[in-house]
Formats: structure tokens, C-alpha cells, sequence
């Protein structure tokens, strides 16, 4: 084995244990999976300037529920990154659902949604819709505009 802790870790397991369950391995991609979200966040609140972009897209599978990927643009040491913050999966299609998806994320992961400078969505309605899009609803629910040329949250294809 490469890693040497692991290597001493395995000469003192009992032999029996191979770690191998579908269990154990969830645990140890759940584990990894909040390890690079902690670095992740880390980078992201110690960024050079406070504010970031938010970047969703969902694409729906097919059991009819979709499948929500979050991604954070923002500059760290002169440089800028986008990094994935979250995947989940709803089986509710509305823009409400996918708002408070995306609020509770920030939220939990202790990004302050009011440093969001900007959204980027695809150009589907319940995401970027103007009138009861995400897009929309997370203007509201912050209480302002987003910076854009237009005063209306920015839409990248």
C-alpha cells in the first residue's frame, strides 16, 4: 500500500475486516465529500474579495426527479475558481423547491447569501424565469437586485 498510515492501520485491523460493505463505503465517500465541501467553503470565505457568483443547473433523470448541481465562482489569491458545492436530488420540480434547496445550502455551509453578487442559470423559466423564477424568488428573499447590466440576475447559456 502507497500510504503508510493505512498501511499501519492494516496491520492492526482484524483480518476479517475488509471494509467493503456498501455502509462502510458510503461512509468513507460521505466523509471524503465533506472534507473537500469544508475545503471548499474554507477557500470561499477566505476569498480575496467577499462577493461570489452562484451557479445552478439541474437536469432531470429518469425516475422524473432532478438532479441539482451548485457551483460558487469567486477569486482566491488573484485567481478565479469555480467550485462545485453541492449535488442533490428533489423530486419536486417548482422554483420554490429549488430556492430553498439553494438558501439552506449556503446557508448551511456558512456562506452568507448576501454576499452573492450574481446567479447564473440556464435559460429554463423555473430557473431564470423573471416573474416566479429562482432567479426571482432569491431577489426577493434577499430583498435586492442582483448587479447585472439589466438590474435582473444574470442568465449564462
Amino acid at each position: 500500500m502507497k500510504d503508510p498510515n493505512l498501511n499501519e492501520v492494516l496491520t492492526h485491523i482484524p483480518q476479517n475486516a475488509t471494509y467493503r460493505s456498501p455502509e462502510i463505503q458510503n461512509q468513507i465517500i460521505q466523509a471524503m465529500v465533506q472534507a473537500v465541501r469544508s475545503s471548499i467553503v474554507k477557500d470561499i470565505n477566505e476569498s480575496d474579495v467577499k462577493w461570489f457568483t452562484l451557479m445552478e443547473d439541474g437536469t432531470r433523470d429518469k425516475n422524473n426527479r432532478e438532479n441539482i448541481a451548485l457551483a460558487i465562482r469567486y477569486v482566491k489569491d488573484g485567481v478565479v475558481n469555480e467550485s462545485l458545492l453541492m449535488v442533490k436530488t428533489t423530486e419536486n420540480l417548482d422554483a420554490a423547491t429549488f430556492t430553498e434547496l439553494t438558501l439552506n445550502t449556503l446557508t448551511e455551509n456558512n456562506i452568507d447569501p448576501s454576499c452573492m453578487l450574481s446567479q447564473c442559470y440556464d435559460g429554463v423559466s423555473v430557473m431564470s424565469g423573471k416573474v416566479s423564477g429562482v432567479a426571482t424568488r432569491i431577489e426577493n428573499k434577499l430583498g435586492r437586485k442582483f448587479l447585472t447590466s439589466t438590474a435582473i440576475t444574470i442568465a449564462c447559456t
